[in-house]
């Protein structure tokens, strides 16, 4: 018996003590910051992890042509039938028509009409561009995310709120039903819509639950998780942000994808100089080093060294044709360029008027809802004293919940045309 009660006992306090650690690891769970969901994208998105292999091809395309200047080594092995025996070729080959020849060459590119330079200019430009190309798709990234964790905190507000005029709706249908029952008032048709109100706010709580759930998938998926998890994430201040209207001055300095064009109409112009090059002709100093051989037996040492020079004499217009498309790509690239400011400036312009409107709107409506509050406590402590009809209470919930729901939504526009500022900016990568 008394072993019987100490395991029931130890069983007893092994229950308690997981519910009590299932308790604290709920209590204790992950709550992440916007920086922090901002941060994991980067971990995970795979249109990110692409854009960074773009980077790093433009790397080694840049490493590559740098080594263009420097000097290089090959080796050759090659093998001619000569139609007769050369008297020059008589020390290694005697009367053999056979003629074998192993060389390592070392050239040193000494001019090329400055066509080396100018793919290095160019391949640095390039990786210039493609680094700005990845801080577009950050840029879009980080708006996405902003995007989806205003939006979520904006259904975690309204679900807060229903949830909270669910359970006050609830005891004032109570409390009306008990009364009813004891004075028959308030009356009937009273009572039934206010059991009408009570079923509407059930509804509106439904739907915001599932408005909340796909927010927080909506929100995973922008950072490349699992959507079928949930995450706790930290509120933000309730207040406006400065917003300069000078922006719309200065952020073509900023904007990525501005920066991405104007490093790749210097890749152009570049490549306009490298096509150029040939015009010119090429020199490098060679020296080589080899042995040649018309069989098996016999052969000999030999090296020479000297000055190369190279030109083209006649090839059918390429070079003047690879000179003008280059010519034309410069062309296109800046009027995209001027096509992308001319957009960028109007979407700025649009963002910055529904900033202050909202703003203008959030101010009101955070007005109001004080208003509301109060009022509604006022007639909640009036119904108390049965000097307000059931009614007038009715009416005061229903007002601050539509004031609560102006707010939210006044303070979701607002964010979201930050963001779109913050966007076309370039207002996260100013702050990091």
């Amino acid at each position: 018996m008394k072993t019987k009660t100490i395991l029931f006992l130890t069983a007893l306090f092994f229950g308690a003590f997981v519910n009590v650690t299932k308790a604290d690891e709920a209590n204790n769970e992950k709550v992440y910051t916007l920086e922090e969901c901002i941060d994991l994208a980067v971990e995970n998105l795979p249109e990110l992890a692409a854009a960074k292999s773009r980077v790093k091809q433009q790397e080694e395309n840049l490493r590559a042509a740098n080594t263009l200047k420097l000097p290089r080594l090959d080796a050759e092995i090659k093998y001619n039938r000569l139609p007769e025996s050369i008297p020059q070729k008589k020390r290694y080959l005697g009367e053999s028509l056979n003629d074998f020849q192993a060389d390592v060459i070392l050239r040193q590119p000494l001019y090329a009409g400055g066509k080396t330079e100018a793919e290095v200019r160019a391949a640095r430009h390039a990786l210039d561009a493609v680094n700005e190309e990845y801080r577009i798709a950050l840029n879009n990234s980080v708006f996405n995310i902003k995007t989806a964790y205003v939006k979520l905190l904006h259904a975690l507000y309204m679900l807060e709120s229903k949830e909270a005029l669910l359970k006050s709706t609830q005891w004032f249908y109570g409390t009306a039903l008990d009364l009813n029952r004891k004075t028959k008032i308030p009356r009937e048709e009273t009572l039934l819509r206010i059991e009408v109100q009570l079923n509407q706010v059930r509804q509106d709580v439904i739907s915001a639950r599932q408005d909340y759930l796909t927010a927080q998938k909506t929100l995973l998926g922008a950072m490349g998780l699992d959507t079928s998890g949930d995450i706790n994430i930290a509120k933000l201040p309730e207040t406006a942000p400065d917003k300069d209207a000078s922006l719309k001055k200065t952020f073509a300095q900023k904007n990525p994808e501005v920066l991405a064009i104007n490093n790749r109409i210097k890749e152009s112009q570049a490549q306009i100089q490298a096509a150029k090059s040939g015009y010119y002709p090429e020199v490098s100093a060679l020296l080589s080093y080899g042995y040649e051989w018309p069989g098996i037996d016999a052969g000999g040492v030999r090296w020479t060294a000297g000055v190369n020079m190279g030109f083209s004499l006649w090839n059918w217009g390429q070079i003047k044709a690879v000179v003008k498309k280059s010519m034309e790509r410069e062309h296109e690239l800046e009027a995209n360029r001027e096509s992308l400011i001319n957009n960028l400036e109007l979407s700025l312009e649009n963002a910055l008027l529904k900033f202050k409107a909202a703003s203008a709107k959030f101010e009101i409506a955070s007005g109001n809802l004080e208003l509301a509050r109060r009022s509604l406590k006022l007639f909640e402590k009036r119904y108390h004293n049965t000097t307000a009809t059931s009614i007038e209470l009715l009416d005061s919930q229903k007002a601050f919940s539509e004031t609560q729901a102006a707010y939210a939504t006044a303070l979701l526009e607002m964010r979201i045309a930050s963001a779109e500022i913050g966007k076309i900016t370039g207002g996260y990568f100013e702050n990091k």
